[in-house]
């Protein structure tokens, strides 16, 4: 925990890509893309690591190509804009994908334990009996897939929501030690309305 928390960078776009080899895409470029975006800038900002966002991912760049170029846009109205376009202007601070992140950052901000918390993946249940780790079903994971971030006696319960078509529900365990039964946990962020 000490070391991956503030001294490895994560990330899930860049301008390398070399995993991939001659075919490049953003995350955004993929059919469930933007659907996911969200959940994926919150993974990124609110597990452990310190989290590095790849310009234009919050604005659903979706550049895909054989070469680096590709994922390597114009923001600023260049010869090579997003979107595959030239000469526009893409930074949009009303983007949802913006707003949601600069939300999440602010959280990432106030708390400490989700800046420097230990993680911990948690067990759901559907019936609030059975416990296990979310797991995949052909393929996928269309499911609540919580962790906490835990810094001394301050535990953060966080989740998302795997399932993008459909709204999802779980009974999650928490830390018996830090809480007591009966206690109401508050919410602090949802995407949900």
């Amino acid at each position: 925990h000490v070391w991956f928390r503030n001294r490895v960078v994560t990330l899930f776009d860049d301008h390398d890509q070399v995993r991939k080899g001659p075919n490049k895409a953003r995350f955004c470029a993929g059919p469930d893309g933007p659907s996911g975006l969200v959940n994926v800038l919150a993974l990124n900002a609110l597990t452990m690591g310190i989290p590095c966002i790849y310009y234009g991912s919050e604005q659903y760049f979706d550049g895909h190509g054989p070469s680096d170029q590709f994922i390597r846009e114009c923001m600023f109205g260049g010869e090579f804009g997003a979107f595959q376009s030239h000469h526009r202007h893409f930074f949009n601070e009303e983007s949802h994908a913006y707003q949601q992140l600069a939300t999440i950052l602010e959280l990432r901000r106030k708390k400490f334990a989700l800046r420097r918390g230990r993680q911990y993946l948690r067990e759901i249940s559907g019936n609030g009996i059975d416990f296990g780790l979310p797991r995949m079903l052909g393929g996928q994971i269309r499911s609540v897939v919580p962790w906490s971030r835990i810094f001394n006696d301050q535990e953060i319960l966080l989740a998302i929501n795997t399932d993008y078509a459909s709204p999802r529900s779980a009974w999650v365990t928490i830390d018996d030690g830090l809480h007591q039964v009966g206690r109401t946990l508050t919410c602090l962020y949802s995407t949900s309305p």
